[in-house]
């Protein structure tokens, strides 16, 4: 037919969609995810999925994030303009009871001790219930370790970046704060509970419109 191609689909409301990413998100679209969304939605959000489960994995080197490293092996990650991370793996332990191997490296020199489950063993374990990235009101673990505390009790009303709850890992305190405003609807994991990233902790009723 004659015409510009895509002449007769109808007009994108951008506000409309950086709308709804911004709820989807609980923050501000930048306008190069607005676009993104509105052409791959599912590829977009779950591209950001990733990133807030594992952070930004493109400062590592191709190699090591598609291969993992050897013992021995140092790699130099740069996260930041003049921050450098230099890792060493110094090795790997055998598996536990339920999958799970020691990883020991060195992070700037100090030495660093972390858990992985090994899912190539097929050991089955008991898996508490993942958040769904496409529901802000859902708040998971950023990472594996310990369920130490809540800050509020179900009930309780939290603004949007609140802290809500501390998860430990390696000795080091992470704060876990709330994608939106609201009220805390449900606790769904008990302090002393071990996690793994994605567990989902609890559940926020955004405030009414």
């Amino acid at each position: 037919m004659p015409g510009r191609p895509g002449a007769d689909l109808p007009r994108t409301d951008f506000d409309a969609a950086a709308a709804e990413l911004k709820q989807r998100l609980g923050r501000q679209p930048t306008g190069g995810e607005v676009l993104s969304y509105l052409l791959y939605p599912k590829v977009m959000l779950g591209f950001q999925d990733q990133r807030t489960r594992y952070g930004d994995v493109s400062v590592l080197p191709t190699r090591a994030f598609l291969h993992g490293m050897a013992p021995g092996e140092e790699i130099h990650v740069h996260v930041d303009k003049g921050r450098t991370l230099v890792i060493r793996l110094v090795g790997v332990s055998e598996p536990d009871v339920e999958g799970r191997r020691a990883v020991f490296l060195e992070l700037n020199g100090q030495p660093r001790r972390i858990f992985v489950r090994d899912r190539q063993l097929g050991i089955v374990v008991e898996t508490h219930r993942k958040v769904n990235p496409d529901d802000v009101r859902e708040v998971g673990a950023p990472l594996p370790g310990l369920l130490v505390s809540y800050a509020r009790r179900e009930g309780e009303r939290v603004a949007s970046g609140e802290r809500l709850a501390v998860v430990e890992a390696m000795k080091m305190e992470t704060n876990v704060t709330a994608p939106i405003g609201g009220r805390i609807a449900k606790i769904v994991l008990a302090p002393g509970t071990r996690v793994e990233a994605g567990d989902l902790l609890l559940e926020i009723e955004p405030e009414p419109a």
